[in-house]
């Protein structure tokens, strides 16, 4: 064996101490466009897409396979209309991502619940507006 392959050998041994990954996050920022869809009824105007289809669109369903994630937090940029989130779709929207999460988990066997957050604060850009932390059990 050359000694390319005993260093290979050697780190590959030394993944054997790594401790399994418990109590994983992750946090994803989406913009309204992200959970936003065009109101067929009137133009110009977004309505919220429904839990499932934001889950879905936003390929979220992988996150299920990973059995290590205990957290996931969906921050919303609040980037359509006026920064007022009282009765904006895209609020109700981001709403609905964390309880198609919650039904996504829970489906797989897993307790999920949903905590939901909406800033007072809405000029910064860089901030947060919303956001939605599904905890999992």
């Amino acid at each position: 064996m050359d000694s390319s392959n005993s260093s290979a050998a050697a780190s590959l041994r030394s993944f054997h101490n790594v401790r399994p990954l418990h109590n994983a996050k992750i946090t994803i920022t989406v913009d309204c466009e992200d959970i936003l869809e065009p109101d067929i009824k009137r133009f110009g105007k977004y309505t919220s897409r429904s839990g499932s289809e934001s889950v879905h669109r936003l390929q979220l369903g992988q996150l299920v396979g990973m059995s290590a994630l205990s957290q996931i937090k969906v921050k919303l940029i609040h980037t359509c209309g006026d920064l007022d989130l009282d009765g904006e779709p895209c609020l109700e929207a981001l709403w609905n991502v964390g309880q198609g999460l919650v039904e996504l988990f829970e489906a797989s066997g897993r307790n999920a619940r949903c905590e939901r957050w909406k800033s007072d604060k809405t000029e910064d850009w860089l901030e947060a507006d919303a956001k939605v932390m599904v905890y999992l059990d």
